[in-house]
């Protein structure tokens, strides 16, 4: 017995050896086959800088960088901007990701809000004839108060600086872009690279490291030289370098000037004197007053950007990522750009306003109907929407909905108006105010942009549901759809109308009848064969008795006893 044991036991030891050495070539190869299969993300980001953009980078990296291999998520900017906080938003989710991200500037430039998306990225890379910077935020419709300004300042310095910091771009440049007050020098470092520097009051008070292009083949750092001659680099010349080269450059002008404020070059001969302890040959990149822009070539001398390339592979070569991996590109798809329309404040007014008038259509009229349908269809687009973009929660839509429950039990259920109308009134209103808000308190510039949209849009749907409310009730119950609604004509009693019975219609004065009960004053008569509800003027009258009608007043009958005729069995 031991021995078929043994037996068995080292023929079983042999069986999952052979089996081991059978699979583990099988798991080898899918574990290569994972790696070099990984795809590269491609993302076109050349819209505004919305909630619908946020929307679409937080798919990017959240659902179609993970549910995949994928070795890098490759950037497409071109836009002028937009809102900042979406632009945050998009910041973070990119310092998540979950591989290297690229940003390849393109088009119009990464202008505003698109730079801080740039600096959020492990490598920047621009096309010919680009730019980058101004990055200041602005309140729309109205001038910022000199406390939000520099808050809103002071957070995007410090968002600057710690994005430069963890994906290793001058954080200065940042600085630049955002203050107008922030002054640099920068000059070629004998040892590599670009020295860049702040000034305050003609002091040094902050200097960056040396900044430097990586080769991807080499591993190099290529250095770009400044000169009035030539740059002595590989790279192609864009339109704006071939003409700063033609053109002779006035005494003290930089070569590498960067742009200004809206992209416009600083022109005018630099006449600051140089601060002290700066070497001769530097040169002013950020002068105060004008925030800092740069193209594509300065961008690459000043270290901000990798290099320039004309194309996605090329711009993959130049960031040091691989360039042979299958493209994926990931767009807005169609219910990210319908929901993105209907956020936009105006929309989202005449949203709010169909809903509610809808609603209070649907309660004027018996039954359920269009009017209901259509209002409860528009607040969900108005809830659904924001919550689709990340605007509102659930908290929101629970606010909203038990508003309403607690005023339809005011108006149903409970007589008067008291605190359950009240609270009904105050849980729609917050949940409306939330969803229309990012937060409940405004700090920063972007926050109070958000709340004069948000302004716009309960202006809109209150001034529309006053206006619609009027022309419903004073033209549309003389058209013919309104006819079939609504009573036209009214008939008061102080007019003479008056409610007539059915059974007292055909009773004139002098017509006779019979009791047939006791007038107490009032009872019940026979006239023509027909019981009618009769009352004397205060008198008693048995039953059976004749009476004569004296007056006849809708369904009121006031009889008298007739004593001067026979009795006539109720004829008239």
């Amino acid at each position: 017995m031991w021995h078929n044991l043994l037996k068995r036991h080292v023929l079983f030891r042999q069986h999952s050896f052979l089996l081991f050495m059978l699979l583990a070539p099988l798991f080898g190869w899918a574990a290569d086959a994972g790696d070099t299969g990984a795809m590269i993300l491609h993302c076109r980001l050349d819209t505004e800088v919305d909630d619908g953009m946020a929307a679409l980078v937080r798919r990017l990296v959240e659902r179609e960088a993970r549910k995949q291999p994928i070795s890098t998520i490759l950037l497409e900017v071109n836009t002028f901007g937009g809102r900042v906080d979406s632009a945050i938003e998009i910041t973070d989710l990119l310092t998540d990701a979950p591989c290297p991200v690229v940003a390849y500037v393109t088009g119009k430039g990464a202008i505003s809000a698109g730079a801080l998306i740039c600096y959020a990225c492990d490598y920047i890379v621009m096309a010919p004839g680009t730019s980058i910077g101004a990055s200041a935020p602005i309140l729309l419709g109205a001038p910022a108060g000199e406390e939000v300004t520099e808050k809103s300042m002071s957070f995007l310095r410090a968002k600057y600086r710690a994005l430069g910091e963890m994906k290793g771009h001058n954080p200065l440049l940042g600085e630049a872009m955002v203050d107008e007050q922030v002054e640099l020098y920068g000059w070629p470092d004998p040892a590599g690279g670009y020295k860049i520097v702040k000034v305050e009051n003609g002091q040094v008070v902050e200097e960056s490291p040396t900044e430097g292009v990586v080769s991807p083949d080499s591993g190099e750092t290529v250095h770009i030289s400044v000169g009035a001659e030539r740059l002595q680099d590989p790279l192609p010349l864009a339109p704006e370098d071939l003409l700063r080269r033609l053109r002779p450059l006035p005494e003290g002008e930089d070569v590498a000037s960067p742009a200004g404020e809206n992209g416009k070059k600083n022109s005018e001969p630099s006449a600051r004197a140089i601060p002290t302890g700066l070497p001769a040959e530097a040169r002013l990149i950020s002068a105060p007053g004008k925030l800092l822009t740069l193209t594509a070539r300065e961008a690459v001398e000043l270290g901000l950007a990798r290099g320039v390339a004309s194309s996605l592979s090329e711009a993959l070569q130049v960031a040091g990522q691989p360039a042979d991996r299958p493209v994926l590109t990931v767009q807005k798809r169609w219910d990210e750009q319908v929901f993105s329309f209907l956020t936009y404040p105006l929309v989202s007014g005449l949203l709010l306003m169909c809903g509610v008038m809808g609603i209070y259509m649907e309660m004027k009229t018996p039954g359920f109907g269009w009017y209901g349908l259509i209002g409860l269809t528009c607040l969900a687009l108005f809830m659904g929407a924001r919550m689709v973009l990340g605007l509102s929660d659930w908290f929101d839509l629970a606010l909203l909905l038990v508003g309403i429950i607690l005023i339809a039990m005011e108006i149903f259920y409970i007589p008067g108006f008291g605190w359950v109308g009240i609270s009904g009134f105050v849980c729609v209103f917050l949940g409306l105010y939330l969803a229309l808000t990012r937060v409940p308190i405004p700090r920063y510039t972007w926050d109070f942009e958000r709340l004069a949209d948000a302004g716009v849009t309960m202006a809109f749907a209150g001034v529309s549901c006053l206006l619609l409310a009027y022309a419903i009730w004073k033209y549309l119950p003389r058209t013919t759809v309104g006819g079939r609604l609504f009573l036209r004509d009214s008939q008061q009693a102080e007019a003479g109308w008056v409610a007539p019975s059915p059974a007292s219609v055909a009773l004139e004065v002098g017509c006779r009848g019979r009791t047939l009960s006791m007038l107490r004053p009032a009872g019940k008569g026979i006239f023509d064969g027909k019981i009618v509800d009769i009352e004397t003027e205060g008198s008693f009258i048995d039953p059976g008795c004749s009476v004569i009608v004296i007056a006849v007043e809708g369904n009121r009958v006031l009889v008298r006893e007739d004593t001067g005729s026979p009795d006539t069995e109720g004829k008239g």
